[in-house]
């Protein structure tokens, strides 16, 4: 009996002496969602993780406590397909509130000066994918559009940076992080393959690597970075192809049917190699254009084998299974190898390969398309 008591007395001591994890709140009140599920959600690097949820009453009133990570995390309420953003690095408390009707962009933060940054970010990166939307429903050229395009994420850029650089410690924030990763139709605005955004990918790698050696962004955010430096190289627009480019790098992907398609067995045929994304605004007419193409040179001699860099495999594989020509998909989107071995700057770019498999030239080479591919197929 003696023993069984002492048991009872070390283990309540034991119990007691246990410090339970530290915790962040999110809490606040979303008005005129009554019945509506509230849901919060860690934002890894390649996932979304549920990790609570609540039921608003007519008051709209919220409370979430979580254990709080390690490093710096991402975190979102998401309510109706709508998701506010913010950033949690140790034990907050943030206050949030907001309105059902204007939900993600008209909600107040308060409690985390990161947070109040993600949420301009926020703002300006959808006034920014507005003005994207605007341009490409234009009936301008297609060089005007894609001028004012360009514009508008130098714009978005410029703003962008100065959250980056605010400070001496500002490339070690959260916020430096997140402004990084912004995308603009589901592709980055800041490129680490592009050399002068390399520099700003380089500035915030190095003070995460510092701060926060580690942790999975910080080694995640390295090795990018690392890999884009590595592939970088100078783009020759108006100069033939350099002589290590002569002859086609060899590409294996799977096409929709998840079977291994090479390009070298296009060889004997005049191909168009084309690099592209369907989940975009320019994808339906691109892939109208090259249907006429391979309509026309299909019968002679032409092939197509088209490179998806969609990150959204089910969307790519639906879109492909309605084309007539090879589809393959590269997984790793805009961290390509493939892409970045062939100087694929910009979606979409194509080459012309001849019979022997020669790369004779790129879209922005070729005057007259037809010419082109008839002086290949003779």
């Amino acid at each position: 009996m003696k023993s069984f008591f002492t048991t009872l007395i070390i283990t309540a001591i034991l119990l007691t002496g246990c410090k339970t994890e530290p915790k962040f709140t999110v809490e606040g009140n979303i008005t005129h969602a009554s019945g509506k599920i509230l849901y919060l959600e860690m934002r890894d690097i390649d996932k979304n993780i549920l990790l609570d949820s609540c039921k608003l009453d007519e008051k709209g009133k919220f409370k979430f406590k979580q254990t709080a990570p390690e490093y710096p995390q991402f975190y979102a309420l998401k309510l109706n397909n709508q998701s506010i953003f913010f950033s949690i690095d140790s034990t907050e408390v943030l206050t949030i509130n907001s309105d059902s009707a204007n939900y993600a962009l008209g909600y107040e933060v308060k409690g985390s000066e990161n947070a109040e940054k993600i949420k301009e970010l926020c703002l300006l990166q959808h006034n920014t994918q507005q003005k994207v939307n605007e341009a490409l429903k234009s009936k301008e050229p297609k060089d005007s559009i894609k001028q004012q395009i360009s514009t508008l994420l130098s714009v978005y850029k410029d703003s962008a940076i100065k959250y980056i650089l605010a400070g001496q410690n500002s490339v070690k924030s959260s916020v430096a992080y997140f402004a990084l990763f912004q995308r603009i139709n589901d592709y980055l605005i800041f490129d680490p393959y592009d050399k002068k955004d390399n520099k700003i990918f380089s500035a915030v790698a190095t003070g995460y690597d510092i701060a926060y050696p580690k942790s999975p962004r910080s080694i995640h955010l390295k090795n990018l970075t690392l890999q884009a430096i590595s592939a970088i190289r100078p783009v020759r627009e108006k100069k033939e192809i350099a002589a290590e480019y002569s002859k086609n790098i060899e590409i294996a992907l799977p096409n929709e049917k998840e079977e291994i398609v090479t390009l070298s067995s296009t060889e004997g045929k005049v191909v168009i190699l084309d690099f592209t994304a369907y989940r975009t605004e320019f994808s339906p007419a691109h892939n109208l254009d090259l249907r006429e193409v391979y309509n026309k040179y299909a019968s002679k001699g032409l092939e197509i084998y088209q490179i998806s860099l969609d990150t959204d495999e089910n969307f790519w594989k639906v879109s492909a299974s309605n084309l007539p020509w090879i589809c393959v998909w590269d997984k790793d989107a805009l961290r390509s190898q493939v892409a970045s071995k062939y100087n694929v700057t910009e979606l979409p770019t194509y080459y012309l390969l001849d019979k022997n498999g020669e790369l004779v030239k790129r879209n922005s080479q070729v005057k007259n398309l037809d010419e082109e591919i008839n002086r290949l197929l003779k």
